[in-house]
């Protein structure tokens, strides 16, 4: 997929949690962010795009991208004409600093630290026996805590590391391209990686450009055109997805009315929210939260 649009996405885990397990519908765009990402395709098939490389994935695949490797799944189930019926999975996302400095030293990490770096490259996995057991030991950390949930994550990561019945989907590691794609760089934050972790630190708050450009050190129309070129959306998209996210989370994870969770995200109004919600994920609200508990 070369030349096409990157948006860079900031993941935001749990209250307690360094690391987040749930359900949801293929909705986003071509995208990468920090954190390594476990997907078991729950329903659906269609084409997985990691890197400039692709592959066909069907129901019942796991796959591992590495951290901050551009990723996109299309899928083939569109019914009418629409997207109504796009598939869903089951995704684990992680990120690199939960792991030891030097975990390529340590030699009890050594298949675990193969793993990931496999994972530059998008890992799949073909033994049923090793893709059944993986996704339910992934289901079962939903429901742990403390130093049990981390262990849980790396007996995981070891199964995984230890099988030679798997495949990748990129020849090459194309991580390292990203930054020069989307405008980062690993010595500072540049304005639209500034606006995109002010947007992910306070997504509930009222915002304004004026406060948003500020934030960036630029005018708000230059930021505007800047931000649009490197991540194919405006400033209020990116909110807007990340609010949908967020609110998403709550529907799976409390018993909040979605009224409540509307204004709990930032949304001034319920109508506004149920536009867009059902313009990110092709779902109402309540319809997402129906589909979650089946």
């Amino acid at each position: 997929m070369s030349g096409a649009k990157i948006l860079y996405r900031k993941i935001i885990h749990g209250t307690g949690h360094s690391f987040s397990y749930f359900r949801m519908p293929f909705v986003f765009p071509l995208h990468t962010h920090g954190d390594y990402e476990l997907i078991f395709m729950r329903e659906g098939s269609g084409l997985q795009f990691v890197g400039n490389s692709v592959r066909r994935y069907k129901k019942g695949d796991l796959v591992l991208i590495g951290s901050d490797v551009p990723h996109l799944h299309l899928c083939d189930s569109v019914r009418n004409g629409t997207h109504e019926n796009i598939g869903s999975c089951e995704i684990l996302q992680f990120p690199a600093d939960i792991f030891p400095e030097r975990m390529g030293d340590i030699p009890e990490y050594s298949h675990i630290y193969s793993l990931l770096r496999k994972s530059r490259q998008g890992v799949f996995f073909t033994s049923d026996e090793i893709v059944g057991k993986a996704v339910r030991m992934m289901r079962k950390m939903e429901n742990k805590n403390g130093i049990e949930r981390i262990t849980s994550l790396l007996v995981m990561l070891e199964l995984l590391g230890m099988t030679d019945e798997y495949g990748v989907v990129s020849a090459s590691d194309t991580a390292d391209a990203v930054d020069s794609v989307i405008g980062r760089n690993k010595t500072g934050l540049d304005p639209v990686e500034l606006v995109c972790r002010y947007l992910s630190a306070d997504f509930s708050k009222k915002m304004s450009l004026e406060r948003i450009a500020e934030r960036a050190g630029m005018n708000s129309s230059s930021l505007c055109r800047c931000f649009k070129r490197k991540t194919g959306k405006t400033i209020f998209e990116y909110l807007t997805e990340i609010r949908v996210e967020q609110a998403c989370r709550l529907l799976r994870t409390t018993d909040r009315t979605v009224s409540q969770i509307a204004y709990d995200v930032g949304f001034g109004n319920i109508s506004h929210f149920n536009k867009s919600f059902r313009g990110v994920t092709r779902q109402t609200p309540s319809e997402y939260r129906r589909n979650i508990l089946l």
